[in-house]
């Protein structure tokens, strides 16, 4: 747990806390593993996903430009999803353990905490730099990624207690986490946090009393007013996503009409290399595009040197089909297991439906800490589920 909430503020010890509590789960629990055919088909597609990159990066990354990121990470990132496979193999198959009363407050206490910490660092960022979009150790579109992550899996965590404060710590975590994502401007966690809130509670088995839905809409509302109060830049930014799109036949060097051109770009490539490419010979194709197609969108070029703002086109574009073939098995082997297990309303909405969102408008599998925590996450979701929780 304390990898999955130090990731974004502090990687190195993020990754370190993940390695390691991982081995000391795997010892303690090693007499509890049963091995089961329908609990390796996460484990294996993780495995897929990172020996593919990993193939890739040998085969077109060493002797190109170190300038593309591409190059600085990817051979980083598919040794990660290796560890997380190999993992995965062992932790999906314990046993469930039952939580004692003193052990479930700990875990409560701690997922808690954890977060306030995670915004406090964000909040401190802010008044540091009034004038900034608050970044948490890394850039703003990726901490709020990661924030929305991190809010959602403590919800889940609080959502497991039958406790009478219950509803009003998850309206203290709602209202830090949207609080915190406001300051980092990132429209797409804006637009998406309050949906997946209404999502996940909009369930006769987990919000019974209509109640809640008024209580929970409230606080939205009254969040949106304090927003719209004393962050009138987050406002702005979001009312200059209409703009941008209304204006883009005319002027597309803006942050979404970069994205469309490079999401058009990255299509025309992989259609050039259906098989893979090195990232040197994407940037080439997806300049080319972009002069010739795209007005030469400045923005669009300027962006393109990090990654082209979308999961799965990142993928095809530079390992070609079986990249995008990873991928997509990745994300449906999870939704599998998750409907297979009866645990599909946690995992789709509170984890795979937030990356699928934010993977559709910028790149997450390209960022070191978004890894250890996508890794932190499935682990945690396999040691805290709500039978762990029953008495017995």
């Amino acid at each position: 747990m304390l990898s999955f909430f130090t990731a974004l503020s502090d990687r190195i010890m993020g990754r370190n806390a993940f390695f390691l509590s991982v081995i000391m789960m795997l010892l303690i629990n090693i007499k509890n593993i049963e091995f089961s055919l329908k609990k390796i088909l996460v484990p294996l597609t993780t495995l897929i996903f990172g020996v593919a990159l990993w193939v890739w990066y040998h085969l077109y990354c060493q002797q190109d430009n170190t300038i593309f990121l591409a190059n600085q990470n990817y051979n980083i990132i598919s040794r990660y999803m290796i560890f997380i496979g190999i993992a995965l193999f062992f932790i999906q198959c314990i046993k469930p353990i039952y939580y004692g009363p003193s052990l479930r407050v700990l875990i409560l206490t701690i997922s808690t905490c954890s977060f306030i910490y995670v915004c406090g660092v964000g909040f401190f960022y802010f008044l540091s730099h009034p004038s900034a979009r608050i970044r948490i150790d890394s850039a703003a579109t990726i901490s709020a990624y990661i924030v929305t992550l991190q809010c959602l899996f403590t919800i889940y965590i609080i959502n497991l207690f039958s406790v009478k404060s219950k509803k009003y710590l998850i309206s203290l975590v709602i209202a830090l986490g949207f609080i915190t994502l406001s300051l980092t401007e990132t429209r797409s966690a804006i637009l998406c946090f309050p949906i997946i809130i209404f999502i996940y509670f909009f369930n006769p088995k987990l919000f019974v009393k209509k109640k809640y839905i008024a209580y929970y809409t409230s606080i939205f509302i009254l969040l949106s007013l304090c927003i719209k109060t004393f962050f009138p830049l987050t406002i702005e930014r979001l009312a200059s996503s209409y703009t941008e799109i209304s204006e883009m036949s005319v002027n597309n060097d803006s942050s979404i009409g970069a994205r469309v051109s490079m999401w058009q770009s990255g299509i025309y490539t992989f259609t050039k290399h259906p098989f893979g490419q090195s990232p040197s010979s994407r940037f080439q194709d997806v300049i080319h595009y972009i002069d010739s197609k795209e007005h030469g969108n400045p923005e669009g070029k300027r962006n393109s040197v990090y990654h082209l703002h979308n999961d799965l086109i990142e993928r095809l574009s530079l390992q070609g089909v079986l990249g995008g073939i990873s991928y997509i098995l990745l994300l449906a082997s999870i939704i599998y297991f998750a409907y297979k297990e009866n645990r599909f309303r946690e995992y789709f909405v509170l984890f795979i439906l937030p990356i699928i969102s934010f993977g559709s408008v910028d790149t997450l599998f390209i960022d070191k800490r978004f890894i250890i925590v996508f890794g932190a996450q499935l682990l945690l979701f396999n040691f805290f589920q709500r039978k762990n929780f029953q008495e017995k």
